[in-house]
């Protein structure tokens, strides 16, 4: 009879619970899972008494070093880390280092990458994204869970190059570029583009009901919340076009209330109360306070 470890035991359950979940695990996913059960606090993994996904449910909890990684870089830019997704689509050479470029320099820009099991999961649950995920449907979708603000789908153009469309989950926006191979200079390209793109509104998140009577943000320690950060209920805001039609910006709408970070579900994920004023609807942003 063999006797397996700990760690031996959470690392077979996270692949196991991939497989059952439909995602196809890749190299990358395989990767991150190793690296998850190798962490010190990888035993200590919070068990929610309500029913979480299955890719928050075996998230590190505590790893002190990536947590104040995500601190730091929210307290230089003033702000929470972005969620940004991530299509590859069709046969990218160096596809595996390339998203790893992208997770590695992701904080220094404002972003948290998600992960790729997650946000092709969140798309098959989401109305709208089998066709495209262009269908303003599906970004709404993907804007509340796994609260993406940014996605870019990324796809080889048959000339050695990568053609790349982004698009902002916050409006009707979308723009294309072209980069060299998939490299570590073409994942700091792409993500130089999506802090440009990023820029030109504030960090914000949605509030959905979990069905257990809790609001939830798909925002968490890894963004660089904590504990009883505060954060303002905004109503829906007003676009800034250019002359040209062309949405640059956008302003916040009046403030209607106010939350609190009270509980952690995973890294990406925290349990919100409503402090004061009105609780956010599916329609409010939230966003951080500011002077």
């Amino acid at each position: 009879m063999t006797d397996f470890t700990p760690k031996q035991a959470l690392l077979g359950a996270l692949i196991a619970a991939l497989a059952l979940g439909g995602c196809a695990t890749t190299d990358s996913d395989a990767r991150q899972a190793v690296e998850m059960v190798d962490s010190e606090a990888a035993l200590d993994t919070p068990q929610p008494d309500w029913d979480t996904p299955f890719w928050e449910r075996f998230s590190k909890s505590d790893n002190s070093a990536q947590a104040n990684a995500s601190t730091q870089a929210f307290q230089r830019r003033d702000e929470p880390l972005n969620n940004v997704g991530v299509l590859i689509e069709g046969n990218v050479n160096n596809a595996d280092a390339f998203m790893a470029a992208l997770r590695d320099g992701a904080p220094q820009h404002g972003f948290v990458i998600v992960p790729p099991g997650t946000l092709r999961e969140a798309m098959n649950n989401t109305q709208g994204c089998g066709s495209s995920a262009g269908d303003s449907g599906c970004l709404a979708g993907l804007a509340i869970y796994p609260g993406v603000r940014l996605l870019a789908n990324v796809k080889a153009n048959g000339q050695g190059g990568l053609d790349v469309t982004l698009r902002d989950t916050t409006r009707d926006n979308s723009a294309s570029a072209t980069l060299n191979a998939a490299s570590e200079q073409s994942a700091g390209a792409l993500l130089d583009e999506l802090e440009a793109r990023a820029g030109s509104a504030r960090w914000s998140v949605k509030a959905f009901d979990g069905g257990d009577g809790h609001l939830y943000i798909s925002a968490g320690r890894r963004n660089g919340l904590d504990l009883g950060t505060e954060l303002q209920v905004r109503q829906p805001g007003t676009p800034i076009r250019t002359p040209a039609g062309q949405v640059v910006a956008w302003r916040p709408g009046a403030v209607s209330g106010t939350v609190k970070v009270t509980q952690w579900v995973g890294e990406g994920m925290s349990v919100i109360e409503t402090v004061s004023g009105t609780a956010p609807t599916a329609s409010d942003w939230l966003t951080l306070p500011r002077e």
